[in-house]
């Protein structure tokens, strides 16, 4: 199976998307709030850095990525709705697929995106002793048993109050990234991590400092640990540990024969 993306030079490809974001959003009024933003940041930069031609994306693995991604989107939003961590107002999104804003399968096509586009483009460094060598690492299986235990026993003690973003988080973006980032086996590139998951939280506080304002969505401020100014901390949790997780991911699976499961 082939995975074809064609590739433009950076420098003619953002050249295009800094003007096409430019002009869609000083002609695109009539289009509700979060729309509007969706296409100029979301769609714009994941398009640029899925079709740049210096990528080193595995298409094949991207791929399954953004599939995953997708349906974590339906089921996460699915959740935080019905437990009321967010919602959407209806005149800010144009319509709806399965109960969720297609703006929000948008946003789940541009998070991962954006991660590998960030973590894969970053120069390789040389292998040489440096503060990672000293990261404990475990064996799948008694990592994942580990893992999975305290899962159980963080999603029974939440069941009784179950409208706290950080909680889900917690289950769904912390716990597993932990599995990802100790396990034995592990390939992800330490520095290459540290520094995708600074720029991450700093768009992060660019995008919400955006978005809420324009009331694109709004939060239950009983189910946040807090805020930064606008910026509810929860958010940022949210971007650090799914970074993790999303390269996790990426590094992990094999890179011939995909679809075989062989290295």
């Amino acid at each position: 199976m082939k995975i074809f993306f064609p590739q433009v030079k950076t420098k003619y490809l953002l050249a295009v998307v800094l003007l096409l974001g430019i002009f869609i959003f000083n002609t695109s009024d009539f289009l509700p709030s979060y729309t509007r933003l969706a296409i100029v940041f979301l769609i714009l930069p994941f398009i640029f850095f899925t079709f740049r031609k210096e990528e080193h994306f595995d298409k094949k693995k991207y791929f399954l990525i953004l599939v995953f991604s997708i349906l974590a989107t339906i089921f996460y939003d699915t959740v935080a709705q019905n437990v009321w961590l967010w919602r959407f107002p209806y005149e800010s999104v144009s319509f709806w697929i399965l109960g969720i804003p297609l703006e929000e399968y948008i946003f789940g096509f541009w998070f991962p995106s954006i991660v590998l586009g960030i973590y894969t483009s970053l120069p390789k460094r040389k292998v040489k002793r440096g503060i990672f060598d000293n990261i404990p690492h475990v064996s799948e299986p008694i990592l994942f048993g580990i893992i999975f235990a305290l899962q159980l026993i963080t999603l029974y003690t939440f069941l009784s109050n179950p409208d706290s973003y950080f909680k889900w988080v917690l289950i769904f973006a912390i716990l597993p990234s932990v599995f990802y980032f100790w396990r034995k086996r592990e390939h992800i590139d330490k520095y290459n991590l540290l520094w995708t998951l600074l720029i991450m939280v700093g768009i992060v506080f660019l995008i919400d400092s955006i978005f809420i304002p324009a009331n694109t969505w709004y939060y239950n401020d009983d189910s946040l640990i807090g805020r930064i100014f606008s910026i509810p901390i929860d958010d940022i949790i949210f971007s650090y540990f799914n970074t993790i997780f999303v390269i996790g991911i990426y590094t992990s699976l094999p890179n011939k024969k995909l679809f075989l499961g062989k290295e």
